[in-house]
Order: structure tokens, then sequence, then C-alpha cells
């Protein structure tokens, strides 16, 4: 664990409290938004603090996306919750809309890169401020989140990003402000997108070779320089490096490469992944119709798995798709 986190395991200090800080938008929290598609067999994480101090969990909503989740699960969902675990909200800035509709993304975008830092710093320091609950001592926030880096940065609390993708995908979000740099992005024109512009080989990510343009995270592919999601990503993307640590979905058999080069990167990296082989039937059923996984057996080995997806990756079936 970073230095910069030993505030969670001072033996002297009071029981933590840990924020978290989803993805705005929908589809972020699979357990909510296709909680009717999961099996009964779901992954069970076991979690074990230090006996004697434990954690206080504050998980932070938008109030929109608050209003959403009482509204489906009923008000009694939130009855009973333990002490050490609730639900805190900070308004999004946008007007009031259909709370049975996804709001509209690019406003909502706009919002999260302009509106909800002043709000965010605004809670923490009313959590820090209370007698009853004990100071905040990391934040957990999704990596996306332009505003909670600088919000951890102005009331000096550690802060750690997930990003819920792989290593090579959130690689090639790093690279957006490069792309700025080199006049790639955002297009010139609408003619780039036949002409074989995003075709052209980038031979500059670390980790990562034989990589076309086109083979990047798709958001910087806009004309528009104002486009709200292209610059919430851009702003994004400018912060890991000011993290107190990253979280990312792989693990290292399946991008050594890119792992090696973030590893060579602050902050420190920490890679986790194989979760989805947890996950029910029903999930590995869909991604197999829709050619988008293959089902390996029960009996699970490193070589079946590698040679699967360099089936998919290099083989006739995956150029298929």
């Amino acid at each position: 664990m970073s230095a910069s986190l030993t505030p969670i395991y001072g033996e002297a200090a009071p029981k933590s409290r840990t924020r978290d800080l989803p993805l705005m938008g929908e589809g972020t929290c699979h357990a909510e938004i296709h909680k009717s598609e999961m099996c009964s067999n779901k992954p069970h994480a076991v979690c074990i603090p230090a006996p004697a101090q434990g954690f206080r969990i504050t998980y932070v909503n938008t109030e929109f996306n608050h209003r959403r989740l009482v509204k489906s699960q009923g008000p009694e969902s939130l009855y009973g919750l333990p002490d050490d675990f609730r639900f805190e909200t900070i308004p999004d800035g946008l007007p009031d809309s259909d709370e049975d509709a996804t709001q509209d993304l690019n406003l909502l975008a706009d919002s999260v890169t302009n509106n909800l830092l002043a709000p965010f710093v605004d809670l923490i320091k009313k959590l820090n401020n209370s007698s009853s609950t004990p100071p905040v001592t990391c934040i957990f926030s999704d990596g996306f989140m332009p505003f909670t880096t600088p919000a951890a940065q102005q009331l000096g609390i550690p802060v750690i990003l997930l990003f819920t993708f792989s290593a090579s995908s959130t690689m090639g979000y790093m690279q957006y402000p490069a792309l700025v740099e080199r006049g790639l992005a955002p297009l010139k024109d609408e003619r780039c997108f036949t002409n074989g512009f995003l075709d052209q080989e980038v031979d500059w990510i670390p980790g990562m070779v034989s990589i076309r343009l086109r083979d990047l995270p798709n958001n910087f592919v806009t004309t528009n320089p104002n486009d709200a999601i292209w610059n919430l990503i851009l702003e994004g993307m400018g912060r890991p490096h000011e993290a107190s640590a990253i979280v990312i979905h792989t693990f290292d058999a399946l991008e050594p490469d890119v792992l090696h080069a973030l590893s060579s990167m602050s902050p420190l990296w920490v890679h986790m992944g194989g979760w989805e082989l947890m996950c029910g039937e029903d999930g590995v059923d869909r991604k197999t119709r829709l050619g988008t996984g293959k089902r390996s057996g029960n009996d699970v080995k490193r070589a079946k798995v590698e040679k699967l997806v360099r089936e998919l990756m290099e083989g006739e079936k995956g150029k298929k798709k």
C-alpha cells in the first residue's frame, strides 16, 4: 500500500471513512441497472478490515440518481443499513427532468466537468466537521470523474481512481491529451471518417504495438471541439498521475506489456481481474451468443484461456467479428 494511504491504517486513528463515488451516468453499476439479468449465483466478496478498526463507507450519488434508486428499490431499501454504510447526495446542477428517463448525457457530462467540484468539497467538509462521524481518510472514485482529484488535493485526502475496463483501454484513454497536442483530435472535418486518417499507425504508446488511431477508445472521433463527453474524458485523463493509486480491471497474463508500461508511471497501479468468470450462466451465454466471448468449460486452465483469447483476437472467427 502506498505510504500516502497509511492514515487509513493508523493504529490510533478513528474508524476510517472511505468515499465511493460512482460514474454519474447509467450503466456503471450492473448490480443495479441489470439486476434482472443476474443469476442467483452472484459473486461474493469477503472484506476483512482491521479487527480493532473497521471502515465507514459513504456512497455518493447525485440527487437525481439517488431518487431513482429509492424509487426503484423502495424507501424501505435504505432501512436497516449498518451504521458504517450510508448514502449521501450532491446536486448535479441540471434542471429537473423525468425521473423515469435517462438524463441528457451531453448536459450531464458538461455539468460533471464544471459544476460538481464545489458541492463535493462542501460535502466532504460537512462530513469532516461532523461530531458524529469520523473524518474522511480516502476518496475512491470512478476514473472519469475529473472533480474528485482536485477536491482530494484541496482537502489533503488520498484519492484512488477506479477504471472498470482493461489496461489497454486505460492506456488508450490516457493518450487523449497527447492526441490533442499532436493535432490528431478532435478531427479536422468529416472527411477524416473515410479518407484513411483513422488508419494511420500510432507507434508512440508504451506497451502497445501495431495500433491504429481507430483502435483507440473512440470518444475522440468527433469534429466538435466543444463536445461535452469528449471534454469530460479529456479533463479526467489529465488527472490519473495526480492520484494516490489507480485500480484497473485486468490481470498479468492478459496484458503483460501494457501493465509493465503502466507500472513505470506514477502513481501506484493495482490490477484485479477475472471477476466476470464468477458471474452466472446468463451472462456467459449472452456473451457467447453475441460473439463477444467464448465458453471455456468448467475446468479453466491458463493455457486454454490463452488459446481462446488468441483465437478471438487473431483467428478467423475473430476476424469475422
